[in-house]
């Protein structure tokens, strides 16, 4: 018998069991090599050939031993190991374990003839050596590695390669699931490259094995990006026709066989040198990932409950400069596809014989709506220059026309610009005359303002009734003279105008300007609404406050009015302002929050502020906050603040040259700061008592100017939530793992980066 015989007589007589492959060896990044730098002088290293993982050794100056160790996933339960080799001429081998307490075990070396082999390694021994961790006589499952060693023989020759084909294992019982669904087959043309990725089979070590062969295209590059919080890992190959077809394995770069709970979104792109580009995305599923909510869009039917809102004008839809409105069927269709559970909207009124009644026209849309799941705050209009007795005469009629729908009734729009209000009785925007009273506007429309809303609760007493909606210290003015308790809610407009979402142009710093301490002394979002409930308390009358009306417009600045009160936001900057507002506002007592509006009117006309607020474009295709907002109904709509949670920013480190400060130098007399914090908020989501929502983003105005910054959350309260979280960007709708510490007080979530995109964070029961 041959001594190569003996050595398979020996190592392949193999035990019962399950087989598993553990590594088909198409990717030497699943292997590390070291030289056995306790012993110097040995040399070598690894790369991947056609057949395996390539392991080179030269002893020609002394050391004992090079090996290639595997340090991925293992099963929970392994009877032995084995290993597929050949030798590029006679080698001695010797296998390594190191086990779940970190002890390894040195196995019995044996000498390998020219050839292939099979090694089985019995976990149950013989061991020559073991050391370290704990004094077991065997290795504790689950294994933390695997060494094929090359060990220096004199009796051998002292250069050589051995090429490991394949890592495998026996288990007693069925495979465990793997973390991980396989890629199928999957195939597209790249600028003239076909392209075909699949997963390799072996268990738990996702692997996508990649063939790039030329059609017709130029050499170029191909690179593969993964998503990863912060700067996605990309991975470049150069294609040239002359090596057609270009084989690649390439491991994902995943912990412990990745997270069943996430989805890993990849990108294959390929530029030409002659320019021309192509990309593939392909997405590998986590086994259990299914069940998660990614922010995949909901239509409003499949959302139960918001407090998110779009404003529309489809009343206006009729009239030539609103024309593009007139698509009710189609944009209500949006609407609906967005996942907005609220519009805000007008109507009309026609007057015959018989008096007011609500025109057929807007009847139709707000039954479209409602066949929509969609709910609507339906404005009442308000004129100075009507007698008090016509408008509730019209207040009756809305009343009766519409209580079908189950509308909440808005009494008037922005009285300080709208309704001749001011040029009819006299005063200022705000509503301060000279010696600090209020002016006779204001007290005219609040009249009219209680007049309706006591009129509509006497035809219809279950009704929610809202209205007001000035300036803050103009509403602030209305509950200081008295408003009447059948107004349930008291409406704000609190744009930004050219300011993040976070800051507001009313602070305590305005409080000579308008003569009424609002907000806080940072100009906060946050003490604005502090401040209207603090109010609510002071006036004698709990109430809620609505949002119907706050966007961000994407026109763009002609030079003309340099002083004016909007900037024109780029649309990536509109798509991150408008998901941190709708955010905040969710974590605050506001019953609901309105983005003005659906669709940009006047067309879109390039350098008109009020022609480019709108998710949608004047010919109907989607802007960038349309997926952003979509993705946030999707994942938030219902959800709640959690008040078992209390989140401590514990590190937000910010390089000096990223801080920011004077967001405004002046703004009637007063300067606006921004703010330098990372601010969260954690959510329960309804129906889904096993997990916990975070949404977390920095609070800087939106640039580009600099890649990220890092945080450091401390979250305690979700200490049973400790399962790997899974993040998603809000933005791109991009999925990944983020790095968090579990203790029994506290989950910290370490080092996360933050871009310009706001995240929501899942975390998840542990099992």
């Amino acid at each position: 018998m041959t001594r190569f015989a003996l050595c398979l007589l020996l190592f392949a007589s193999f035990a019962p069991g399950a087989d598993l492959v553990l590594d088909a060896c198409r990717s030497a990044a699943n292997w590390q090599f070291t030289p056995g730098g306790e012993f110097p002088g040995a040399k070598g290293g690894l790369r991947q050939a056609d057949d395996g993982v390539a392991l080179a050794y030269d002893f020609t100056g002394g050391g004992a031993y090079v090996a290639a160790g595997f340090q991925r996933t293992f099963p929970p339960e392994v009877t032995s190991l084995r290993l597929k080799v050949q030798a590029s001429q006679a080698v001695r081998l010797q296998v390594r374990v190191v086990d779940a307490t970190g002890r390894t075990f040195q196995g019995v070396p044996a000498n390998l003839e020219l050839g292939v082999a099979l090694r089985e390694v019995p976990l149950a021994g013989p061991w020559r050596d073991a050391w370290g961790g704990t004094k077991s006589p065997v290795p504790q499952l689950p294994l933390r590695a695997v060494w094929a060693m090359v060990c220096n023989d004199k009796q051998l020759p002292n250069q050589g390669v051995l090429t490991v084909q394949e890592l495998g294992a026996v288990i007693p019982n069925d495979p465990p699931a793997e973390a991980l669904l396989p890629l199928p087959p999957t195939q597209a043309t790249l600028a003239g490259w076909r392209l075909e990725v699949a997963s390799v089979p072996q268990w738990n070590n996702p692997t996508l094995g990649l063939t790039a062969t030329q059609v017709d295209g130029q050499a170029g590059w191909l690179t593969i990006e993964f998503p990863r919080a912060g700067r996605d890992p990309v991975s470049r190959h150069r294609l040239d026709p002359a090596e057609s077809p270009f084989r690649l394995a390439y491991p994902l770069p995943v912990a412990n066989g990745g997270n069943p709970c996430n989805r890993y979104p990849l990108r294959f792109g390929f530029v030409g040198d002659d320019g021309q580009e192509g990309s593939l995305r392909v997405t590998v599923n986590g086994r259990e990932a299914r069940g998660l909510n990614f922010g995949d869009p909901k239509s409003s039917r499949e959302i139960a409950s918001s407090r998110f809102g779009v404003c529309t004008h489809f009343s206006f839809g009729l009239s030539g400069a609103f024309k593009g409105w007139s698509q009710v069927e189609r944009l209500l269709d949006e609407t609906a596809a967005c996942g907005f559970k609220w519009i805000r909207e007008g109507c009309r009124m026609e007057k015959d014989e018989a008096g007011y009644h609500v025109r057929p026209y807007d009847l139709t849309w707000l039954r479209l709506a409602q066949d929509r799941g969609i709910r609507t705050i339906l404005v009442i209009d308000m004129s100075a220059d009507e007698p008090q007795e016509e408008f509730l005469a019209r207040v009756e009629a809305v009343v009766r026309d519409t209580k079908e729908f189950g509308v909440v009734y808005e009494l008037g729009n922005e009285p300080n610009n709208f309704g001749n209000w001011r040029q009819k009785h006299g005063g200022p925007w705000n509503g301060k005359e000279p010696d600090n009273s209020t002016s006779p506007w204001v007290k005219a429309h609040l009249e009219y303002t209680n007049a309706g809303a006591e009129r509509i609760k006497q035809l219809l007493p279950d009704a929610t009734v809202i209205g007001l909606g000035a300036v803050p210290p103009t509403n602030f003015r209305y509950l200081d003279l008295g408003v009447s308790p059948a107004l349930d809610g008291v409406v704000d407009h609190p744009y930004t105008y050219s300011l993040p979402p976070e800051r507001m142009p009313y602070s305590l710093a305005q409080t000579e300007r308008d003569g009424v301490a609002v907000g806080d002394a940072q100009g906060s979002f946050v003490g604005l609404v502090d401040s209207y409930h603090a109010k609510f308390t002071q006036t004698g009358r709990p109430r809620s406050l609505w949002v119907t009306e706050f966007g961000y417009t994407t026109f763009w600045f002609d030079g003309t009015n340099e002083k004016g009160l909007y900037a024109g936001f780029g649309e990536q900057a509109q798509a991150a302002y408008l998901v941190r507002r709708f955010l905040q506002s969710l974590a605050l007592p506001i019953a609901v929050t309105c983005q003005y509006d659906l669709l940009d009117d006047y067309g879109s006309q390039p350098n008109e502020a009020e022609a480019n607020f709108g998710l949608l474009r004047g010919d109907y295709s989607r802007k960038p906050s349309f997926s952003a907002v979509q993705r946030m109904n999707s994942l938030f709509a219902g959800a709640v603040l959690d008040p078992e949670l209390k989140i401590e920013i514990a590190a937000q480190p910010l390089h000096r040259s990223a801080r920011q400060k004077e967001l405004v130098r002046e703004w009637d007399g007063a300067r606006i700061d921004g703010s330098n914090d990372v601010v969260a908020y954690g959510f329960v989501v309804p129906d889904q008592p096993d997990r916990r929502l975070l949404a977390v983003w920095n609070e800087q105005a939106y640039s580009g100017q600099f890649n990220n910054r890092v945080a450091t959350l401390e979250l305690k309260g979700w200490q049973a939530f400790s399962a790997p979280p899974v993040a998603i960007d809000l933005l791109t709708g991009a999925s990944f793992d983020v790095k968090v510490e579990a203790t029994a007080e506290s989950i910290r979530l370490v080092d996360l980066p933050l871009g310009q995109a706001p995240l929501a964070i899942w975390f998840l029961s542990a099992k």
